[in-house]
Protein backbone atom coordinates (compact mmCIF):
# COMPACT_ATOMS: atom_id res chain seq x y z
CA UNK A 1 0.00 0.00 0.00
CA UNK A 2 1.12 3.58 -1.24
CA UNK A 3 -0.65 6.29 0.16
CA UNK A 4 1.04 10.45 -0.41
CA UNK A 5 -0.46 13.30 0.76
CA UNK A 6 0.58 16.70 0.16
CA UNK A 7 0.90 19.05 3.04
CA UNK A 8 2.37 22.11 0.94
CA UNK A 9 -0.37 24.65 0.97
CA UNK A 10 -3.76 25.41 3.17
CA UNK A 11 -6.96 26.38 1.02
CA UNK A 12 -7.73 30.33 0.91
CA UNK A 13 -11.22 30.14 2.19
CA UNK A 14 -11.50 33.96 1.30
CA UNK A 15 -11.09 32.54 -2.30
CA UNK A 16 -13.13 29.34 -1.90
CA UNK A 17 -12.20 26.40 -4.37
CA UNK A 18 -15.60 26.22 -5.94
CA UNK A 19 -15.44 23.69 -8.69
CA UNK A 20 -13.15 21.35 -6.42
CA UNK A 21 -16.10 21.54 -4.11
CA UNK A 22 -18.86 21.56 -6.80
CA UNK A 23 -17.24 18.21 -8.29
CA UNK A 24 -17.12 16.54 -4.79
CA UNK A 25 -21.19 17.85 -3.71
CA UNK A 26 -21.94 16.30 -7.63
CA UNK A 27 -20.24 13.07 -6.53
CA UNK A 28 -21.66 12.49 -3.23
CA UNK A 29 -25.44 13.83 -4.81
CA UNK A 30 -24.86 10.79 -7.77
CA UNK A 31 -24.18 8.31 -4.70
CA UNK A 32 -26.21 8.90 -2.13
CA UNK A 33 -28.57 9.62 -4.72
CA UNK A 34 -29.92 7.51 -7.82
CA UNK A 35 -27.03 4.77 -6.76
CA UNK A 36 -28.12 4.47 -3.55
CA UNK A 37 -32.03 4.00 -4.87
CA UNK A 38 -30.24 1.61 -7.33
CA UNK A 39 -29.09 -0.53 -4.62
CA UNK A 40 -32.10 -1.03 -2.57
CA UNK A 41 -33.64 -1.85 -5.68
CA UNK A 42 -30.98 -4.80 -6.46
CA UNK A 43 -31.27 -5.96 -3.02
CA UNK A 44 -35.24 -5.96 -3.38
CA UNK A 45 -35.02 -8.41 -6.42
CA UNK A 46 -31.89 -10.35 -4.88
CA UNK A 47 -34.16 -11.35 -2.44
CA UNK A 48 -37.04 -12.12 -4.95
CA UNK A 49 -34.77 -13.68 -7.51
CA UNK A 50 -33.99 -16.42 -4.48
CA UNK A 51 -37.34 -16.98 -3.31
CA UNK A 52 -39.41 -16.79 -6.59
CA UNK A 53 -37.47 -19.87 -7.90
CA UNK A 54 -36.61 -17.36 -11.37
CA UNK A 55 -32.77 -18.12 -9.66
CA UNK A 56 -33.92 -21.97 -10.15
CA UNK A 57 -35.13 -22.02 -13.02
CA UNK A 58 -32.49 -19.65 -15.34
CA UNK A 59 -29.36 -21.24 -13.57
CA UNK A 60 -29.07 -24.00 -15.67
CA UNK A 61 -29.61 -22.20 -18.80
CA UNK A 62 -26.37 -19.68 -17.69
CA UNK A 63 -24.48 -22.19 -16.81
CA UNK A 64 -24.90 -23.85 -20.67
CA UNK A 65 -24.87 -20.43 -22.41
CA UNK A 66 -21.18 -20.26 -20.31
CA UNK A 67 -20.31 -23.00 -21.35
CA UNK A 68 -20.79 -22.57 -25.12
CA UNK A 69 -18.70 -19.24 -25.06
CA UNK A 70 -15.36 -21.40 -24.94
CA UNK A 71 -13.61 -18.95 -23.16
CA UNK A 72 -10.93 -19.37 -19.83
CA UNK A 73 -13.11 -15.83 -18.34
CA UNK A 74 -16.70 -17.55 -18.86
CA UNK A 75 -15.56 -20.69 -18.01
CA UNK A 76 -13.83 -19.50 -15.15
CA UNK A 77 -17.44 -18.09 -13.89
CA UNK A 78 -18.92 -21.22 -15.14
CA UNK A 79 -17.12 -23.17 -12.32
CA UNK A 80 -17.93 -20.52 -9.68
CA UNK A 81 -21.42 -21.12 -10.16
CA UNK A 82 -21.63 -24.90 -11.22
CA UNK A 83 -22.38 -25.81 -7.12
CA UNK A 84 -24.35 -22.50 -6.35
CA UNK A 85 -27.80 -23.00 -4.90
CA UNK A 86 -30.48 -20.81 -6.18
CA UNK A 87 -32.96 -20.90 -3.31
CA UNK A 88 -29.74 -19.42 -1.08
CA UNK A 89 -29.83 -15.85 -0.87
CA UNK A 90 -26.42 -15.17 -1.17
CA UNK A 91 -25.90 -17.34 -4.30
CA UNK A 92 -28.97 -15.91 -5.39
CA UNK A 93 -27.49 -12.33 -5.46
CA UNK A 94 -24.28 -13.60 -6.80
CA UNK A 95 -26.04 -14.76 -9.83
CA UNK A 96 -28.24 -11.81 -10.14
CA UNK A 97 -24.98 -9.49 -10.30
CA UNK A 98 -23.40 -11.79 -12.86
CA UNK A 99 -26.55 -11.73 -15.06
CA UNK A 100 -26.47 -8.11 -14.66
CA UNK A 101 -23.17 -7.78 -16.41
CA UNK A 102 -23.99 -10.47 -19.12
CA UNK A 103 -25.97 -8.22 -21.91
CA UNK A 104 -25.56 -10.63 -24.36
CA UNK A 105 -26.84 -13.37 -22.39
CA UNK A 106 -30.01 -11.38 -21.49
CA UNK A 107 -30.57 -10.24 -25.32
CA UNK A 108 -30.60 -13.71 -25.64
CA UNK A 109 -32.82 -14.79 -22.61
CA UNK A 110 -35.11 -11.70 -23.57
CA UNK A 111 -35.51 -13.03 -27.26
CA UNK A 112 -36.71 -16.76 -26.47
CA UNK A 113 -34.04 -18.30 -27.61
CA UNK A 114 -32.85 -20.24 -24.74
CA UNK A 115 -35.86 -20.58 -22.82
CA UNK A 116 -38.30 -21.47 -25.49
CA UNK A 117 -42.28 -20.72 -25.48
CA UNK A 118 -42.71 -24.71 -25.81
CA UNK A 119 -40.49 -25.16 -22.84
CA UNK A 120 -42.81 -26.13 -19.25
CA UNK A 121 -41.33 -23.23 -17.39
CA UNK A 122 -41.72 -20.82 -20.12
CA UNK A 123 -44.94 -19.34 -18.78
CA UNK A 124 -43.90 -18.69 -14.92
CA UNK A 125 -40.70 -17.50 -16.29
CA UNK A 126 -42.21 -14.66 -18.07
CA UNK A 127 -44.01 -13.63 -15.21
CA UNK A 128 -41.53 -14.30 -12.73
CA UNK A 129 -39.19 -12.38 -15.08
CA UNK A 130 -41.23 -9.42 -15.43
CA UNK A 131 -42.29 -8.84 -11.79
CA UNK A 132 -37.93 -8.76 -11.32
CA UNK A 133 -37.61 -6.09 -13.82
CA UNK A 134 -40.34 -4.30 -12.04
CA UNK A 135 -38.52 -4.53 -8.57
CA UNK A 136 -35.09 -3.89 -10.39
CA UNK A 137 -35.88 -0.56 -11.98
CA UNK A 138 -33.84 1.35 -14.40
CA UNK A 139 -30.51 0.40 -13.24
CA UNK A 140 -28.73 3.23 -13.07
CA UNK A 141 -25.19 2.53 -12.57
CA UNK A 142 -25.22 -0.65 -14.75
CA UNK A 143 -26.10 1.99 -17.09
CA UNK A 144 -23.46 4.48 -16.91
CA UNK A 145 -20.90 2.02 -15.58
CA UNK A 146 -18.39 1.39 -17.82
CA UNK A 147 -18.14 -1.89 -19.54
CA UNK A 148 -14.97 -2.99 -21.76
CA UNK A 149 -17.26 -5.64 -23.38
CA UNK A 150 -19.54 -3.24 -24.66
CA UNK A 151 -18.37 0.35 -23.80
CA UNK A 152 -19.67 3.37 -24.96
CA UNK A 153 -18.09 6.89 -25.42
CA UNK A 154 -20.49 8.60 -22.55
CA UNK A 155 -19.93 5.97 -19.97
CA UNK A 156 -15.78 6.72 -20.15
CA UNK A 157 -17.50 10.10 -18.53
CA UNK A 158 -20.19 9.05 -16.59
CA UNK A 159 -18.54 6.50 -15.27
CA UNK A 160 -15.94 8.71 -13.13
CA UNK A 161 -18.91 9.83 -11.29
CA UNK A 162 -20.23 6.70 -9.93
CA UNK A 163 -18.56 4.26 -6.66
CA UNK A 164 -19.15 1.01 -4.74
CA UNK A 165 -19.63 2.12 -1.68
CA UNK A 166 -19.08 4.91 0.53
CA UNK A 167 -15.93 4.24 1.75
CA UNK A 168 -14.93 4.40 -2.03
CA UNK A 169 -16.74 7.55 -2.39
CA UNK A 170 -15.15 9.27 0.87
CA UNK A 171 -11.79 7.83 0.07
CA UNK A 172 -11.64 9.86 -3.46
CA UNK A 173 -13.01 12.87 -2.62
CA UNK A 174 -10.39 13.60 0.31
CA UNK A 175 -7.66 13.08 -2.16
CA UNK A 176 -9.94 14.95 -4.96
CA UNK A 177 -10.36 17.95 -2.22
CA UNK A 178 -6.47 17.80 -1.23
CA UNK A 179 -4.57 18.40 -4.80
CA UNK A 180 -8.04 19.89 -6.53
CA UNK A 181 -7.93 22.96 -4.32
CA UNK A 182 -4.45 23.81 -4.90
CA UNK A 183 -4.92 23.12 -8.92
CA UNK A 184 -7.79 25.36 -8.56
CA UNK A 185 -5.29 28.61 -7.07
CA UNK A 186 -3.06 27.86 -10.01
CA UNK A 187 -5.37 27.33 -12.89
CA UNK A 188 -8.63 28.43 -12.03
CA UNK A 189 -11.66 26.93 -11.55
CA UNK A 190 -12.87 26.21 -15.36
CA UNK A 191 -9.75 25.01 -16.33
CA UNK A 192 -9.57 22.65 -13.70
CA UNK A 193 -12.53 21.29 -14.09
CA UNK A 194 -11.45 20.61 -17.96
CA UNK A 195 -8.77 18.86 -16.76
CA UNK A 196 -10.26 16.66 -14.29
CA UNK A 197 -13.05 15.31 -16.79
CA UNK A 198 -9.97 14.73 -19.20
CA UNK A 199 -8.15 12.64 -17.03
CA UNK A 200 -11.40 11.09 -15.90
CA UNK A 201 -11.65 10.28 -19.12
CA UNK A 202 -7.97 8.76 -19.39
CA UNK A 203 -8.36 6.73 -16.73
CA UNK A 204 -11.40 4.93 -18.19
CA UNK A 205 -9.64 4.35 -20.94
CA UNK A 206 -6.39 2.77 -19.42
CA UNK A 207 -9.19 0.63 -17.67
CA UNK A 208 -10.73 -0.41 -20.85
CA UNK A 209 -7.67 -1.18 -22.36
CA UNK A 210 -6.34 -3.26 -19.96
CA UNK A 211 -9.49 -5.59 -19.45
CA UNK A 212 -10.42 -5.22 -22.68
CA UNK A 213 -13.85 -7.63 -23.29
CA UNK A 214 -14.57 -7.88 -19.93
CA UNK A 215 -18.08 -7.88 -18.63
CA UNK A 216 -16.93 -6.31 -14.91
CA UNK A 217 -18.26 -2.64 -14.79
CA UNK A 218 -15.34 -0.15 -13.91
CA UNK A 219 -16.67 2.70 -12.24
CA UNK A 220 -15.11 5.40 -9.61
CA UNK A 221 -13.85 9.01 -9.55
CA UNK A 222 -10.15 7.32 -8.82
CA UNK A 223 -8.51 7.85 -12.52
CA UNK A 224 -9.90 11.58 -12.74
CA UNK A 225 -7.98 11.85 -8.65
CA UNK A 226 -5.09 10.05 -9.77
CA UNK A 227 -4.92 13.02 -12.94
CA UNK A 228 -5.19 15.73 -9.94
CA UNK A 229 -2.01 14.42 -8.35
CA UNK A 230 -0.27 14.20 -11.62
CA UNK A 231 -1.03 17.17 -12.57
CA UNK A 232 -0.22 18.34 -9.21
CA UNK A 233 3.50 17.26 -8.68
CA UNK A 234 4.21 18.61 -12.52
CA UNK A 235 3.19 21.76 -11.27
CA UNK A 236 5.55 21.46 -8.84
CA UNK A 237 8.21 20.26 -11.00
CA UNK A 238 11.72 19.88 -8.54
CA UNK A 239 11.15 21.94 -6.16
CA UNK A 240 11.01 20.47 -3.01
CA UNK A 241 7.65 19.88 -0.90
CA UNK A 242 6.04 18.26 1.99
CA UNK A 243 4.37 15.50 2.06
CA UNK A 244 3.03 12.81 4.35
CA UNK A 245 3.41 9.23 3.04
CA UNK A 246 2.56 5.60 4.21
CA UNK A 247 4.23 2.69 2.50
CA UNK A 248 3.30 -0.86 3.87
CA UNK A 249 3.89 -0.34 7.79
CA UNK A 250 6.11 2.92 7.59
CA UNK A 251 4.68 6.40 8.02
CA UNK A 252 6.46 9.42 8.13
CA UNK A 253 6.07 13.81 6.76
CA UNK A 254 9.19 14.60 4.70
CA UNK A 255 10.66 17.10 2.08
CA UNK A 256 11.52 15.69 -1.85
CA UNK A 257 11.27 17.32 -5.30
CA UNK A 258 7.18 16.37 -6.12
CA UNK A 259 7.98 15.23 -9.57
CA UNK A 260 9.92 11.75 -8.36
CA UNK A 261 6.45 11.02 -6.83
CA UNK A 262 4.91 10.14 -10.78
CA UNK A 263 7.52 7.55 -11.61
CA UNK A 264 6.90 6.17 -8.32
CA UNK A 265 2.89 6.07 -8.31
CA UNK A 266 3.00 5.17 -11.97
CA UNK A 267 5.64 2.05 -10.98
CA UNK A 268 3.57 1.13 -8.11
CA UNK A 269 -0.07 1.30 -10.01
CA UNK A 270 2.04 -1.41 -12.75
CA UNK A 271 3.10 -3.41 -10.22
CA UNK A 272 -0.23 -3.61 -8.69
CA UNK A 273 -1.79 -4.45 -11.44
CA UNK A 274 0.32 -7.43 -12.53
CA UNK A 275 1.14 -8.42 -8.94
CA UNK A 276 -2.53 -8.37 -7.71
CA UNK A 277 -4.77 -9.55 -10.28
CA UNK A 278 -8.20 -10.18 -9.39
CA UNK A 279 -7.82 -7.44 -6.12
CA UNK A 280 -11.08 -5.69 -7.94
CA UNK A 281 -8.86 -2.49 -7.82
CA UNK A 282 -8.63 -0.75 -10.99
CA UNK A 283 -5.06 -0.27 -11.11
CA UNK A 284 -4.65 0.97 -14.84
CA UNK A 285 -7.65 3.32 -14.18
CA UNK A 286 -5.35 5.02 -11.62
CA UNK A 287 -2.41 4.49 -14.30
CA UNK A 288 -4.05 6.10 -17.04
CA UNK A 289 -5.44 8.93 -14.86
CA UNK A 290 -1.56 9.82 -14.10
CA UNK A 291 -0.60 9.36 -17.28
CA UNK A 292 -3.26 11.64 -18.63
CA UNK A 293 -2.72 14.47 -16.03
CA UNK A 294 0.93 14.27 -16.06
CA UNK A 295 0.68 14.77 -20.25
CA UNK A 296 -1.98 17.42 -19.79
CA UNK A 297 -0.06 19.79 -17.24
CA UNK A 298 3.01 19.49 -19.33
CA UNK A 299 1.27 21.20 -22.01
CA UNK A 300 -0.39 23.80 -19.82
CA UNK A 301 3.15 24.29 -18.64
CA UNK A 302 4.31 24.74 -22.32
CA UNK A 303 0.88 26.71 -23.36
CA UNK A 304 0.59 29.12 -20.47
CA UNK A 305 4.13 29.84 -19.00
CA UNK A 306 2.60 31.76 -15.95
CA UNK A 307 1.01 29.32 -14.80
CA UNK A 308 2.75 28.43 -11.43
CA UNK A 309 2.41 26.43 -8.08
CA UNK A 310 1.00 28.52 -5.36
CA UNK A 311 3.66 28.94 -2.31
CA UNK A 312 2.43 28.22 1.36
CA UNK A 313 1.51 31.48 2.73
CA UNK A 314 4.14 30.92 5.45
CA UNK A 315 6.88 30.41 2.76
CA UNK A 316 6.29 33.65 1.23
CA UNK A 317 9.15 36.00 2.55
CA UNK A 318 7.52 38.80 4.37
CA UNK A 319 9.75 42.08 3.25
CA UNK A 320 8.82 43.92 6.11
CA UNK A 321 10.17 40.51 8.65
CA UNK A 322 13.77 40.36 6.47
CA UNK A 323 14.50 43.84 7.13
CA UNK A 324 12.99 43.43 11.07
CA UNK A 325 15.65 40.62 11.50
CA UNK A 326 18.02 42.21 9.52
CA UNK A 327 17.53 45.38 11.86
CA UNK A 328 17.83 42.55 15.21
CA UNK A 329 21.39 41.67 13.43
CA UNK A 330 22.77 45.43 13.32
CA UNK A 331 22.27 45.70 16.98
CA UNK A 332 23.90 42.66 17.85
CA UNK A 333 26.83 43.65 15.65
CA UNK A 334 26.49 46.65 17.65
CA UNK A 335 26.20 49.17 14.93
CA UNK A 336 23.54 51.26 16.97
CA UNK A 337 23.28 54.19 14.07
CA UNK A 338 22.42 52.29 11.02
CA UNK A 339 20.19 49.77 13.39
CA UNK A 340 18.58 53.12 14.30
CA UNK A 341 17.79 54.11 10.92
CA UNK A 342 16.75 50.86 9.81
CA UNK A 343 14.36 50.62 12.77
CA UNK A 344 12.76 54.01 12.26
CA UNK A 345 12.19 52.85 8.60
CA UNK A 346 9.97 49.81 9.99
CA UNK A 347 8.42 51.96 13.04
CA UNK A 348 7.39 54.80 9.98
CA UNK A 349 6.17 51.71 8.02
CA UNK A 350 4.08 49.92 10.56
CA UNK A 351 3.61 52.68 13.54
CA UNK A 352 1.13 49.88 14.89
CA UNK A 353 3.97 47.50 15.52
CA UNK A 354 4.86 48.04 19.30
CA UNK A 355 8.04 46.20 18.84
CA UNK A 356 9.15 48.45 16.02
CA UNK A 357 8.49 51.30 18.08
CA UNK A 358 10.06 50.44 21.18
CA UNK A 359 13.51 49.51 19.88
CA UNK A 360 13.44 52.56 17.47
CA UNK A 361 12.56 54.54 20.52
CA UNK A 362 15.34 52.91 23.07
CA UNK A 363 17.83 53.06 20.51
CA UNK A 364 17.12 57.40 19.85
CA UNK A 365 17.12 57.47 23.67
CA UNK A 366 20.92 57.08 23.27
CA UNK A 367 21.11 60.49 20.84
CA UNK A 368 18.35 62.34 22.37
CA UNK A 369 20.13 65.36 20.32
CA UNK A 370 18.89 64.34 17.09
CA UNK A 371 15.39 64.68 15.11
CA UNK A 372 15.09 60.68 15.82
CA UNK A 373 14.56 60.86 19.15
CA UNK A 374 11.34 63.58 18.89
CA UNK A 375 10.07 60.85 16.33
CA UNK A 376 10.48 58.28 18.15
CA UNK A 377 9.04 59.56 21.40
CA UNK A 378 5.55 60.77 19.52
CA UNK A 379 5.74 57.21 17.93
CA UNK A 380 5.65 55.85 21.32
CA UNK A 381 2.73 58.36 22.42
CA UNK A 382 1.10 57.39 19.81
CA UNK A 383 0.80 53.46 20.38
CA UNK A 384 -1.87 52.32 22.20
CA UNK A 385 -2.91 51.36 25.51
CA UNK A 386 -2.92 47.46 25.28
CA UNK A 387 0.49 48.08 23.21
CA UNK A 388 2.80 50.01 25.10
CA UNK A 389 2.59 49.37 29.29
CA UNK A 390 2.07 52.11 31.97
CA UNK A 391 5.71 52.05 32.71
CA UNK A 392 7.53 52.40 29.70
CA UNK A 393 4.96 55.21 28.39
CA UNK A 394 6.03 56.83 31.71
CA UNK A 395 9.81 56.41 31.45
CA UNK A 396 9.56 57.75 27.54
CA UNK A 397 7.55 60.90 28.87
CA UNK A 398 10.31 61.39 31.81
CA UNK A 399 12.73 60.75 29.30
CA UNK A 400 11.39 63.18 26.29
CA UNK A 401 10.81 65.88 28.99
CA UNK A 402 13.89 65.64 30.42
CA UNK A 403 16.14 64.95 27.23
CA UNK A 404 14.81 66.31 24.65
CA UNK A 405 16.66 69.43 22.36
CA UNK A 406 16.17 72.49 22.31
CA UNK A 407 12.71 71.62 23.83
CA UNK A 408 9.98 69.36 23.59
CA UNK A 409 7.80 69.05 19.85
CA UNK A 410 4.81 68.95 21.51
CA UNK A 411 1.69 71.11 21.01
CA UNK A 412 -0.15 71.84 23.82
CA UNK A 413 -3.00 69.93 22.79
CA UNK A 414 -1.29 67.00 22.26
CA UNK A 415 0.59 67.12 25.14
CA UNK A 416 -2.72 67.92 27.34
CA UNK A 417 -4.39 64.31 25.78
CA UNK A 418 -1.22 62.63 26.53
CA UNK A 419 -1.39 63.86 30.46
CA UNK A 420 -4.79 63.07 30.48
CA UNK A 421 -3.97 59.57 28.92
CA UNK A 422 -1.59 59.27 31.69
CA UNK A 423 -4.14 60.57 34.48
CA UNK A 424 -6.35 57.82 33.80
CA UNK A 425 -3.66 55.09 34.15
CA UNK A 426 -3.09 56.46 37.38
CA UNK A 427 0.38 58.54 36.90
CA UNK A 428 -0.09 61.48 38.39
CA UNK A 429 3.06 63.37 37.82
CA UNK A 430 4.33 62.39 34.46
CA UNK A 431 0.52 63.80 33.72
CA UNK A 432 1.28 67.11 35.77
CA UNK A 433 4.57 67.82 33.54
CA UNK A 434 2.85 67.35 30.40
CA UNK A 435 0.60 69.80 31.57
CA UNK A 436 3.57 72.37 32.78
CA UNK A 437 4.79 71.79 29.32
CA UNK A 438 1.63 72.31 27.56
CA UNK A 439 0.96 75.63 29.50
CA UNK A 440 4.48 76.99 28.56
CA UNK A 441 4.05 76.06 25.22
CA UNK A 442 1.13 77.92 24.84
CA UNK A 443 1.68 80.92 26.80
CA UNK A 444 -0.81 83.82 25.59
CA UNK A 445 -2.86 81.27 24.33
CA UNK A 446 -6.76 80.00 25.90
CA UNK A 447 -5.73 76.48 27.47
CA UNK A 448 -6.04 73.56 25.15
CA UNK A 449 -9.42 71.24 24.91
CA UNK A 450 -7.91 68.39 27.23
CA UNK A 451 -6.34 70.68 29.84
CA UNK A 452 -9.26 70.68 32.06
CA UNK A 453 -10.39 67.03 31.71
CA UNK A 454 -6.57 66.40 32.73
CA UNK A 455 -6.42 68.03 35.54
CA UNK A 456 -10.01 66.57 37.12
CA UNK A 457 -8.43 62.92 36.13
CA UNK A 458 -5.21 64.22 38.37
CA UNK A 459 -7.60 65.23 41.35
CA UNK A 460 -9.63 61.67 41.11
CA UNK A 461 -6.25 59.89 41.10
CA UNK A 462 -4.93 61.43 43.94
CA UNK A 463 -8.16 60.91 46.30
CA UNK A 464 -7.54 57.43 44.84
CA UNK A 465 -4.30 56.97 45.94
CA UNK A 466 -4.91 58.41 49.72
CA UNK A 467 -2.94 61.90 48.71
CA UNK A 468 -5.30 64.47 49.48
CA UNK A 469 -3.69 67.56 50.09
CA UNK A 470 -1.51 67.24 46.75
CA UNK A 471 -5.38 66.51 45.12
CA UNK A 472 -6.55 69.65 47.21
CA UNK A 473 -3.36 71.83 45.18
CA UNK A 474 -4.45 70.17 41.73
CA UNK A 475 -7.63 70.91 42.42
CA UNK A 476 -6.95 74.64 43.15
CA UNK A 477 -4.79 74.59 39.77
CA UNK A 478 -7.69 73.25 37.78
CA UNK A 479 -9.67 76.16 39.73
CA UNK A 480 -7.46 79.16 38.81
CA UNK A 481 -7.15 77.72 34.97
CA UNK A 482 -10.99 77.13 34.60
CA UNK A 483 -13.15 78.83 37.46
CA UNK A 484 -16.52 78.19 35.35
CA UNK A 485 -15.90 74.77 33.71
CA UNK A 486 -17.67 71.38 34.66
CA UNK A 487 -14.28 69.85 35.55
CA UNK A 488 -13.96 72.55 38.06
CA UNK A 489 -17.23 72.03 39.82
CA UNK A 490 -17.06 68.02 39.40
CA UNK A 491 -13.39 68.50 41.37
CA UNK A 492 -15.21 70.25 44.02
CA UNK A 493 -17.37 67.67 44.59
CA UNK A 494 -14.79 65.64 45.11
CA UNK A 495 -13.18 67.16 47.19
CA UNK A 496 -16.69 67.42 49.65
CA UNK A 497 -17.25 63.70 49.13
CA UNK A 498 -13.75 62.99 50.36
CA UNK A 499 -14.33 65.69 53.08
CA UNK A 500 -11.74 68.44 52.34
CA UNK A 501 -14.06 70.73 51.46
Amino acid sequence: MLLVFPLETKPDWRRPPLVTLLLILVNCLVWFGPQRADQRALDRAGAYYAQSGLAAIELPHYLGWLERQNDADHRGVAQQLRHADPADPDDAGLLLTRLEMESRFRAELDAGRLLRSDDPDHARWRELRQRLVELRGNEFTRRWSQRPAEWRLDTLLSATFLHGSTMHLVGNMIFLFAFGYTLEMALGGPLLLLCYLLAGMGGELGDLLARWGSIVPGLGASGAVSGLMAMYVVLYGRRRIRFFFHLLFYFSVTRAPAIVLLPLWMGFELYAHFAEAGSGIANMAHFGGLASGALLMAGLRRLRPTVQAPLRPEAVPDPFELRRAEAHRLLEAARYDDARKLWGELSAERPRDAAAVLAFHNLARLRPDTPDFHLAALRLFGLPDNAVTPAQLCRAVDDYLQLARPRPLLKPEAAARLALRLARLGETGPARGLLDLAARLGAGSPPPASDAPARLAIVSALLRSGRPAEAREAAAALAERHPASQENRLALDLLKGAGLA
